[in-house]
């Protein structure tokens, strides 16, 4: 393969990649958008329940306290993934730049061609 033959194959696997890693970002960012306004929701409904059936303060602290950890801990673990996929962004950006490099000064072996974190 020549070296426009080559950059073109590299050019198609990053936008591959890269469209990949950017469908995976907006997927994280809707599960965290809606953990948020769920959160929104149990805390309305939570609110409604007290104030229609005066239910003891105690239990409704722990139960708030209870679904904040609960929720936070769900918003934590979303927020690790897309800091693995922004990551996993990264690494492969830094791939693409060096084996672009490489084969521009002739230096790019057909056998190592694909990408991987």
């Amino acid at each position: 393969m020549n070296k426009e033959s080559l950059l073109e194959q590299l050019e198609e696997e990053k936008d591959n990649i890269i469209n990949e890693i950017e469908r995976q970002l907006e997927s994280c960012q809707h599960t965290l958008d809606d953990t948020k306004k769920h959160q929104s929701i149990v805390f309305d409904k939570l609110q409604y329940i007290r104030n229609r059936h005066h239910i003891n303060i105690n239990f409704n602290h722990r139960l708030d306290g209870y679904l904040s950890s609960y929720l936070d801990e769900v918003k934590s673990i979303i927020d690790r993934k897309i800091y693995e996929i922004e990551d996993e962004r990264e690494s492969f950006l830094k791939y693409y730049n060096r084996r672009y490099h490489e084969i521009l000064e002739g230096e790019y072996e057909l056998k190592d061609t694909k990408f991987t974190s």
